[in-house]
């Protein structure tokens, strides 16, 4: 479908869904000394498990995270230890639990006094885009027996966790969520290679399909620098997010000469990531 307009062309490869805010902390639950601390998995990750070591009390705590995979079915892989907080005493005993495939970390309880005694987390199953559902798989708990049962504490809405956060000195003083969401990754532009003068009134522009993306690819022509794709759209067309390029199927309404910049935003149900560049028109 094509539609003038009296500035310039703006092309919108379809709409999609707006991004959702992230997700609030949890609170950190135990004791109220040592020094703060906050492991996060890496952007794209997930939180799908904890490691600990613990006495008494809980020694040390490290996260477990793994890659997001499917943004259709919100499978991941590749769960894998990330750094740890805490030092292990003598005779301590090592557990690790980690989700399902399919699920991520939702929730958690803390037993604690001063010190947190044991944690336990709840998972929860990972629909379109990483978003969490209402199923659930409790883990078993980790830590010792003692303390005092914490209120549950959870990420919001439809956000899991990607990573740990809390206070720990000799021992892990307290434990909390860090929450949010998976984003799609940022393109890259490959051409027209920035600068360029072209001389195709129909030229094609290539990119490399971000990861973590789903439902429609938008890409943008504009005579000037925008910082996000404007509704105003000019020319207007559809490509898939399985699509890494696009021939506009109408020459390009531009004076010789002219800079053009070109857009292509690429989104989930959580976020969106944009790259740009430009060309000059023949």
């Amino acid at each position: 479908m094509v539609r003038s307009a009296a500035l310039g062309l703006l092309l919108v490869v379809s709409a999609i869904a707006s991004p959702v805010a992230v997700g609030a902390n949890t609170a950190a639950v135990g004791g109220s000394g040592g020094s703060s601390y906050s492991i996060q998995c890496d952007s794209g990750m997930l939180l799908v498990g904890i490691y600990v070591a613990y006495g008494l009390w809980m020694d040390l705590v490290g996260a477990r995270c793994a890659s997001a995979r499917d943004a259709v079915t919100g499978t991941w892989d590749n769960a894998s230890d990330f750094p740890s907080v805490g030092y292990p005493h003598l005779g301590t005993t090592r557990k690790q639990g980690t989700c399902p495939a399919g699920y991520a970390v939702k929730s958690f309880k803390v037993s604690s006094g001063s010190f947190v005694n044991s944690i336990s987390l709840t998972c929860n199953r990972l629909g379109q885009s990483w978003r969490t559902t209402t199923s659930t798989v409790q883990l078993a708990k980790l830590g010792a027996t003692g303390g005092t049962a914490r209120t549950a504490q959870a990420c919001s809405g439809s956000s899991h966790a990607i990573g740990i956060h809390g206070r720990k000195g000799e021992f892990i003083d307290a434990f909390g969520l860090i929450c949010g969401s998976v984003p799609p990754s940022t393109p890259a532009l490959q051409a027209p290679v920035n600068g360029l003068r072209v001389t195709s009134r129909r030229p094609t522009f290539y990119w490399t399909g971000a990861a973590r993306n789903l439902g429609r690819t938008t890409v943008c022509l504009n005579p000037t620098q925008v910082s996000d794709c404007l509704a105003t759209a000019a020319v207007t067309g559809t490509v898939d997010y399985t699509s890494s390029n696009w021939t506009p199927v109408q020459d390009l309404p531009f004076a010789s000469g002219i800079r053009i910049y070109w857009m292509v935003k690429i989104c989930n149900d959580n976020a969106c990531r944009t790259r740009s560049s430009y060309f000059t028109a023949l």
